[in-house]
């Protein structure tokens, strides 16, 4: 083989700057595979963090308001809260009870503390 050939055969190969560009690609593939551990950690976390989340919500779902004793809150202001779709401690956010006509800031803060009393009865769920 003479030195021509050589260097056409290294060319068709991609020649060195074909060498660095895939000794790059294989870098960063390292990389991308010396993260993996760290990746599956953190996607695990995400997942007890939504499984905790969503017990959580089902564990607020068996605490209806029509059965709590909230001061400030009888039967009309337990139906104006049903008529927005709050009708269990799951469905409690400041927010949301605000949004009810005639509950200002006292009785937004009563219904607040009844779900955190709620969250409180069972602490390995809540």
């Amino acid at each position: 083989m003479d030195y021509d050939h050589l260097v056409s055969q290294i060319q068709q190969l991609g020649g060195l700057e074909g060498f660095i560009a895939k000794r790059a690609m294989l870098e960063k593939m390292k990389d991308e595979i010396l993260g993996l551990p760290e990746e599956e950690k953190r996607d695990l976390a995400a997942l007890h963090d939504t499984a905790r989340e969503r017990q959580k919500q089902k564990f607020l779902e068996g605490f209806f308001i029509d059965v709590a004793s909230i001061p400030g809150v009888g039967p009309a202001r337990k139906a104006a809260l049903r008529s927005f779709g709050i009708e269990t401690a799951a469905d409690v956010t400041r927010r949301s009870v605000k949004q009810v006509r005639g509950f200002g800031d006292h009785l937004t803060q009563a219904v607040i503390d009844w779900k955190a009393s709620c969250e409180r009865r069972n602490p390995s769920q809540a």
